[in-house]
């Protein structure tokens, strides 16, 4: 047994509480999983131990493995250990060496029937004089797919975080920044911050809630600190949440955040558990899963054992650390005994990397948004089964506030308007880009400035702040421009919509016709939106297509063919651009143009209002014959590598 493990074994062996016992296990797994496992420890003993032992009483259940029992879990190929002595052992009774877990987990390559992306396209060879690649895809906007939900982009923040948004003198900057999300848009306020509340969160933050729904109409989940097992704090906190906010401000009440991290035991993370009714600790999904509905009913007045009415729907949970992770068995044991209580379904996304082996590359992968989309599904469909919408209600590019030169750069902004497009089209509610505290005073991770955040807090040594821009909230204004015109008009983001309703727009079928290597596989991505039109074109039929064109590759520019089974005038085309023009450099611009402007850090407001192109619209006879629909429309558009546009035209169908 090693040192780091002798040692471990015992401080447990001398815990004077059941507590503590279960807290030096854990560090005694974290130092030695041989040996760890071989003890016979495991969460059913630890919870009966951590039951039974009353004070400095401790009461011991957790027995050694006999000599001879297999390590089936460590089994490594053509070695059969077993436990000698509290050790697992190999062929010659050598202590077992286990190899590191793989620094780069890429998801299965399972892909999503039915979703927009471009899939398993036919190449054809690309011409040898042809400086760039080609796609040519077929738009049905007669076959829809799911509206986008009104409040479906909004973003995440930690406590305190949100009162630097609207404190004294910010309102008017926050308000003009954050006037692209549009009225009903959601702020999450949580996340590791919430469950180290201990005791009311401060006046001006609910201030500065009740200042942004009144300026831009914004609505708020508020996160409950349930790790704390404080259930007069947090029945504390939505009674102030309904004096200070009025009713249409609350999007509900988020009951906890990441049990896998909860911070239970010093210096170790236990994975998930929770606290029984004598408030003892116990570990386990089990445990955890009781401790989650006996708070949500108290705080809900659902009574025990009530399966449907008596409650208030207004929980949000249990917002899991990441959906990759959370069985769809998981999720409908916690549907199936919220049906009195829970609102919403919450669950996290981050990809699976780490930062050793994360890059653009990685990032924008598409067999990367591929398994975020199937799993996505999955949660969607468990939830309908019991009439509940899901919320990723915490997101970002890589958990650990992201990575410099990646997840602040270019690739980051059309890797957020890419997979809230995959989730848009999947069902999910709302997703929300989680910005840390945003920037608290300081400039530093530490200060609450993580390295993913699309807006950072700018603090002023009069007391005021401003935002700032970053690049993955170019990723925001163009998918809004392409979901929420009207919202993105009044925002000043162009192109103008009047012609567009303030209905959601729907996600439009779309299949690829021909392809080179380049171009395909997810390298060009394409997501068309239709609008119904408004009142200034209410002809029978009209409607509105704005399409985002995306180029993920860093090779590659791409010849960019749209047929649509309509007749629709010439459009107009809006880039979203890293201002450097060429080179490998691109992916990694920190400045971005959109329609060839930018922010100016202390007014929220865009340098000038962005320009777009004209786009001439051509007669499509190929696209008529293969959709049977009729007349059709071309466009033809070249779309740099490391680059993403919005195409923008009016039609009839």
């Amino acid at each position: 047994m090693s040192g780091a493990a002798q040692k471990s074994c015992l401080a447990y062996a001398q815990a004077s509480s059941g507590h503590d016992r279960l807290c030096t296990a854990m560090q005694w797994k974290a130092a030695d999983i041989s040996s760890y496992y071989c003890s016979g420890i495991n969460e059913a003993c630890l919870a009966q131990e951590a039951r039974l032992s009353k004070g400095s009483r401790v009461v011991r259940v957790c027995s050694p493995l006999p000599n001879g029992s297999s390590c089936g879990s460590l089994l490594l190929a053509g070695s059969k250990p077993t436990c000698v002595k509290g050790v697992c052992t190999g062929k010659k009774g050598d202590a077992m060496q286990h190899p590191a877990l793989p620094s780069n987990p890429i998801p299965s390559q399972a892909r999503l029937a039915g979703s927009a992306a471009i899939k398993q396209l036919k190449p054809k060879p690309a011409a040898a004089a042809a400086a760039t690649g080609s796609i040519e895809v077929d738009v049905d906007v007669k076959q829809l797919g799911p509206a986008v939900p009104q409040d479906f982009l909004g973003i995440s923040l930690e406590w305190p975080g949100i009162e630097y948004y609207a404190g004294k003198g910010n309102a008017a900057a926050w308000s003009n920044v954050l006037g692209v999300l549009g009225p009903g848009a959601i702020i999450r306020v949580g996340g590791s911050s919430q469950d180290k509340i201990t005791e009311m969160p401060s006046d001006a933050s609910w201030a500065a809630m009740a200042t942004l729904h009144q300026a831009i109409g914004l609505r708020f989940i508020i996160g409950l600190p349930l790790n704390n097992n404080n259930e007069q704090l947090m029945a504390a906190m939505i009674r102030k949440a309904r004096q200070v906010l009025p009713a249409a401000a609350i999007a509900g009440f988020e009951l906890g955040n990441e049990p896998m991290y909860w911070e239970v035991c010093p210096d170790v993370k236990i994975g998930a558990g929770g606290w029984d009714a004598a408030g003892v600790y116990q570990p386990g999904w089990s445990a955890y899963a009781a401790f989650f509905d006996r708070v949500a009913r108290k705080l809900t007045g659902c009574s025990s054992g009530s399966s449907s009415g008596g409650g208030d729907k207004m929980i949000i949970g249990p917002g899991w650390d990441n959906m990759n992770t959370f069985t769809t068995q998981r999720s409908t044991q916690v549907m199936e005994a919220g049906r009195c209580y829970l609102q919403d379904f919450s669950v996290h996304y981050y990809p699976y990397y780490s930062k050793q082996s994360f890059d653009k590359l990685s990032l924008l992968s598409e067999n990367l948004v591929r398994e975020a989309s199937r799993n996505a599904t999955l949660h969607v469909k468990t939830a309908a089964a019991y009439g509940q919408k899901v919320r990723i209600t915490e997101a970002n590019s890589l958990s650990g506030a992201g990575e410099e030169g990646t997840s602040d750069a270019y690739a980051a902004a059309l890797w957020t308007v890419d997979i809230s497009f995959e989730f848009a089209a999947v069902g999910i509610q709302s997703l929300h880009f989680h910005f840390g505290h945003g920037g608290l005073p300081g400039n530093s991770v530490e200060a609450g400035v993580p390295v993913y955040a699309g807006l950072r807090t700018i603090h002023f040594t009069n007391g005021t702040t401003a935002p700032q821009v970053r690049p993955p909230w170019f990723g925001y204004m163009l998918f809004q421009a392409a979901v929420s015109p009207h919202r993105a008009a009044a925002a000043k983001l162009g192109p103008t919509a009047a012609a567009s309703s303030s209905k959601p727009g729907r996600l439009a079928s779309i299949t690829a016709a021909a392809a080179t290597p380049g171009c395909s596989q997810g390298q060009i991505k394409i997501w068309p939106v239709v609008h119904e039109a408004g009142a200034a074109a209410a002809a029978a039929g009209s409607k509105e297509l704005r399409v985002v064109l995306l180029n993920k590759s860093k090779r590659e520019d791409c010849q960019v063919t749209v047929n649509v089974n309509g007749v629709f005038e010439d459009g107009s085309l809006l880039w979203m651009m890293p201002e450097e023009a060429e080179g490998p450099e691109r992916m990694a611009a920190k400045r971005i143009m959109f329609g060839g402007a930018t922010f100016t850090d202390r007014t929220g407001l865009m340098s000038s209002t962005p320009k777009q192109e004209k786009v001439a619209a051509a007669a499509a006879a190929a696209a008529a014959a293969r959709t049977a629909a009729g007349a059709g429309t071309s466009y033809t558009m070249q779309v740099p590598r490391a680059s993403a546009a919005l195409l923008v035209a009016q039609g009839r169908v």
